[in-house]
């Protein structure tokens, strides 16, 4: 946000700057309900592929990916359609709004592929892919976004800070995409060295199992787990005796 900062100041002077803080404060409207479904969606996915649930898996995945498009979509239209009403919520002076007008429209370009891009990198956090995980959330905001900040307003002005936002947005949206659906059709395969493949039938059966003996250590005798559990004590005082 620095680096943006300084670019923003250089080519645009204090309006642009004043206008990337509207875009900032719209985006994070529509960005967190994302973040909420980021997180719910987290312990759904890792608690059925444990289970080794793939098909729910990918159908939570898919309805996440879904709303979030939905979502990030909605908030593009507005800024096509309505600009100025959004605007007028965080300033009233003309020469901002105008600035900001044609600013926002740039740099929300490819809103829509924000938040699928940030519901797909839930899946390596919940199946205990950490570092894949790490290296997709920082693609967009560190090697992509700093490069782009630094390149293209040397030729483009300020048009090229504005620019950056989206096509960081279309580069990191295209190599997380091709990662998540590589490892996505790997379900049941070779995803993790442990993961076998089995059906439903099989899934389920295993599922009963072991609901079938988490009852009956619920529902066995306490004193003689505990007889058991205190018998070599109980040996060791008789013989210091």
């Amino acid at each position: 946000m620095v680096i943006a900062n300084q670019q923003i100041r250089r080519h645009g002077g204090d309006a642009a700057l004043g206008a990337m803080g509207i875009i900032t404060s719209f985006g994070m409207l529509f960005l967190m309900p994302i973040f909420g479904l980021n997180q719910g969606a987290q312990p759904i996915v890792g608690y059925n592929f444990g289970a080794r649930r793939y098909d729910r898996v990918r159908e939570t995945l898919k309805y996440t990916v879904s709303i979030a498009a939905i979502v990030c979509t909605a908030g593009w239209l507005l800024v096509q359609i309505a600009p100025g009403l959004i605007i007028r919520l965080f300033t009233r002076s003309a020469e901002l709004e105008e600035v900001t007008r044609n600013a926002m429209r740039l740099f929300v370009l490819l809103m829509p592929v924000v938040g699928p891009q940030i519901l797909c990198t839930v899946f390596f956090q919940a199946i205990g892919q950490a570092k894949k995980a790490l290296m997709l959330s920082m693609l967009r905001q560190v090697f992509l976004l700093i490069p782009m900040y630094l390149i293209l307003p040397r030729h483009l002005g300020l048009t090229g800070v504005w620019l950056a936002g989206p096509a960081t947005d279309c580069l990191s949206f295209g190599i997380t995409f091709w990662v998540f659906l590589t490892n996505i059709r790997r379900l049941g395969s070779d995803i993790l060295p442990e993961t076998e493949k089995s059906g439903p039938a099989e899934q389920d059966k295993a599922i009963d199992e072991f609901t079938q003996d988490v009852a009956a250590v619920q529902t066995a005798p306490l004193p003689s787990q505990s007889a058991r559990l205190f018998a070599p004590k109980a040996e060791e005082i008789g013989e210091d005796e």
